[in-house]
């Protein structure tokens, strides 16, 4: 087997040296494109194994000329390279499509909101570690500590006006209907967010003081924030990701169609 190839469409530095030392550990050939054009882009990354972008744009045509391609990463941070349209590519009830995401990138506003996040979620489950806190627990823990400096969020909303069915605040199966068409499109958004190697997570505490977080935003009151998530580039361990194994959570018919289905206790 041969050095992995990593592609680069575009670079603010004057040569490759600093991402050919960050991937020394690969032992990776690095090429970069002479300008970052789909045509110039696809003649290095065809076969490449990797590709890192700047402020290149990643198209659909250069996306599927990718013969040998697992990941596409960005230098720097933000969300611009991500694709938000694959989010609304999600199947929604009657096809109302409910959804609206705000992208929150100014710093006040990130700091404002990730403080409220801090304060609100600290303040249900203790400033200090219990003895013997969960991993789970002490990652939420974590973040909450941290949600007022990540790079950017994202506020996945409900557009009441997109019904079926006349609105009625704060009516549960109203909440629960939109809810279900819009979880699709979150899970969209986060394997988008996946693949360009950013980090997501969903969130929310928030609610507990939701309409402060509508009004700092103008949001109006015929929509509805559903949850809000971190996004940035991880720092540790991004995967894999521990999942309890598959024969453990599902059954199916073995056999004959009129086999028993048996769920264990």
């Amino acid at each position: 087997m041969g050095k992995p190839l990593i592609a680069v469409t575009d670079s603010v530095f004057p040569d490759l040296e600093p991402t050919k030392k960050v991937l020394a550990v690969l032992d990776a050939e690095v090429v970069l494109a002479t300008e970052p054009t789909t045509e110039e882009i696809i003649k290095v990354a065809a076969q490449a194994d990797g590709l890192m972008v700047t402020y290149g744009q990643v198209t659909a045509d250069i996306i599927s000329s990718l013969e040998k391609c697992k990941v596409i990463a960005r230098f720097g941070i933000g969300f611009d390279n991500i694709d938000i349209d694959a989010a609304t590519k999600a199947p929604s009830g009657g096809n109302k499509q409910p959804w609206h995401f705000i992208a929150i990138t100014e710093r006040d506003l990130i700091e404002k909101i990730g403080g409220l996040y801090r304060d609100l979620w600290l303040g249900a489950m203790g400033a200090t570690p219990p003895p013997g806190e969960s991993p789970a627990y002490t990652s939420a823990r974590y973040l909450a500590n941290h949600m007022p400096e990540v790079p950017a969020m994202i506020l996945v909303c409900a557009d009441h006006t997109k019904g079926t069915v006349p609105y009625i605040k704060g009516d549960p199966i109203e909440r629960g209907r939109y809810a279900s068409s819009l979880w699709l499109a979150v899970q969209n958004l986060f394997l988008a967010a996946r693949a360009l190697g950013l980090g997501t997570r969903i969130t929310t505490t928030h609610l507990r003081e939701e309409q402060k977080v509508k009004d700092w935003l103008g949001i109006p009151d015929h929509v509805e924030t559903l949850c809000l998530t971190p996004l940035g580039y991880p720092r540790g361990r991004f995967g894999p990701t521990d999942r309890i194994p598959s024969a453990d959570v599902s059954s199916g018919l073995r056999g004959a169609l009129n086999s028993p289905v048996t769920i264990s206790p």
